[in-house]
């Protein structure tokens, strides 16, 4: 019999390996969390570098290491501001956004899979 449990472990543990496969995450979630923050206000304002430093619960130098590796690879891309050329901005590339959409997939199959499973 699958419990609620087993069930919450299963959606975690397909959550992991659609990170792992689609994301290529590996050690640390500093990347995933980089690519949450972004996603989480893309279209609802800019982000900048300064807000992904202070927005997220890393130090300053993990941050950096891994949004400069998630430019180089195209995960994000960075914009000069318009109006304000000092400003630099963060933004999700098409590889990230199909990779995120790919992992948003694979965990509402996971929910859809268990669905069927009582809560206590």
């Amino acid at each position: 019999m699958v419990t609620a449990e087993t069930a919450s472990n299963t959606r975690l543990m397909a959550f992991r390996s659609s990170v792992h496969e689609n994301l290529q995450i590996q050690s640390t979630l500093i990347p995933l969390d980089i690519l949450l923050l972004v996603m989480d206000n893309d279209g609802v304002r800019d982000v900048t570098i300064k807000l992904l430093l202070s927005g997220l619960s890393h130090s300053q130098t993990g941050v950096r290491y891994h949004l400069k590796r998630m430019i180089s690879e195209g995960w994000l891309a960075l914009s000069k501001g318009e109006l304000d050329k000092r400003n630099t901005f963060v933004t999700l590339t098409t590889r990230s956004r199909i990779a995120l959409a790919k992992v948003e997939t694979d965990l509402s199959d996971a929910f859809k899979k268990d669905a069927r499973v009582p809560t206590p």
